[in-house]
């Protein structure tokens, strides 16, 4: 699936948490002062492109060349992504609201 995060390195001194790989699907984040000090880079204000794309290339490698390519052309920061380990965390399948009301497969699309 397009949602998988590829192999995951262990942080050592954080039991539970690892640093992720590519993965063009942003869901939620956390980030650091220094890191948005890094994202709000003056490089980083003349590329469009989608936040999905973006932030991931900017931890990992892009899997397009002519993403990579750009970054590297204009020295983009490089920041560090920690999420947890995949024994960790559970994906819900579906979510059910203020009024009980279920909305199945919320996250399958």
């Amino acid at each position: 699936p397009p949602h998988d995060l590829p192999q995951q390195d262990v942080v050592e001194q954080l039991e539970g948490v690892v640093k992720v790989g590519f993965s063009s699907c942003l869901h939620a984040y956390a980030v650091s002062s220094s890191g948005v000090a890094k994202l709000l880079n003056e490089k980083l204000q003349s590329i469009i492109m989608p936040v999905d794309d973006l932030v991931p290339a900017l931890y990992a490698q892009h899997p397009r060349k002519d993403i990579r390519d750009l970054l590297h052309k204009i020295a983009a920061p490089h920041i560090v992504a920690l999420g947890f380990a995949r024994n960790r965390i559970n994906q819900l399948e579906s979510v059910v609201r203020g009024d009980e009301k279920v909305i199945p497969d919320c996250l399958s699309t």
